[in-house]
């Protein structure tokens, strides 16, 4: 195939389909290695957007249902993006074996938009990465994390916005206490403790302000830094938690005093209030 790309910069028509046909067959060899190599030239030969274009299901084909990892792995680094190949791309994120879930995972965090994916798939690829028992999983998905906050400009409370607490709680906690534990710095406006005064308290920021606390906790430092008084903070929850806004009894609000209630079980219980 080198040789006729190569030398030919625009090849018949003809010569183009014997190529792809030929390529398209050995995908299914009987040779693991084979079918590997193969993927190479397919992929440059993909319409990615056609799901009736026989070397893009060929590749995903080999990306669901090929027996060898070395393949399924293969098949990933070349599939092209689409609607038709994203669904398929974050399946393998729950392959039964660790390196094809690694290789998803690098996929997703060098080539997929966060865009493009899901809330409901969002919150699933944090759910079985930041809780593979394999490091090199996790790792990659920690990687992807990042990734996703860098695409939010380091803005955490957008992120996680983007994630729908109110509807997947668990998930933002596990992403927020990673990128905690992963050295994240929060930009000034996004840490706490939040003031009444001047700072509207979303869910978002309600979640990272408790999940700081508990990162601290866990790590013995200190949560001074972290806390008001105990009277700065029932001012707070008497606004935001106790007594919601009138009109606003929805998914925000709730979200909203379940966290704030969840830090008051971080405040000194001997300040005086």
């Amino acid at each position: 195939m080198k040789h006729v790309t190569h030398k030919q910069d625009d090849p018949s028509e003809d010569i183009f389909e014997e190529i792809a046909q030929a390529l398209v067959d050995r995908s299914i060899d009987q040779s693991a290695p084979v079918r590997v190599a193969s993927f190479a030239g397919l992929g440059r030969l993909q319409n990615p957007t056609d799901p009736s274009d026989d070397v893009f299901r060929a590749i995903l084909r080999g990306l669901k249902e090929d027996k060898s990892k070395d393949v399924r792995k293969a098949a990933l680094k070349v599939v092209g993006l689409s609607n038709f190949s994203l669904p398929v791309i974050i399946t393998r994120a729950r392959d039964h074996v660790a390196a094809v879930r690694t290789e998803a995972f690098s996929t997703i965090h060098k080539r997929v938009p966060l865009r493009t994916i899901s809330i409901s798939d969002r919150a699933g690829l944090i759910r079985c990465g930041l809780r593979d028992r394999n490091p090199q999983v996790k790792r990659a998905c920690e990687e992807m994390c990042r990734r996703w906050l860098d695409e939010k400009k380091d803005s955490l409370v957008t992120l996680v916005e983007c994630l729908n607490p109110e509807a997947f709680l668990e998930e933002c906690e596990t992403l927020v206490l990673s990128l905690l534990s992963g050295g994240l710095k929060l930009p000034e406006d996004e840490s706490p403790p939040f003031k009444l005064s001047t700072n509207e308290i979303s869910t978002a920021k309600a979640l990272i302000w408790r999940m700081a606390c508990k990162h601290a906790s866990e790590e013995r430092r200190s949560l001074d830094d972290l806390l008001p008084d105990a009277v700065a903070f029932c001012d707070i929850l008497e606004a935001k938690a106790l007594f919601p806004s009138e009109g606003k009894q929805g998914n925000e609000e709730v979200g909203r005093a379940v966290e704030l209630l969840g830090i008051a079980g971080y405040l000194d219980a001997t300040d005086e209030v």
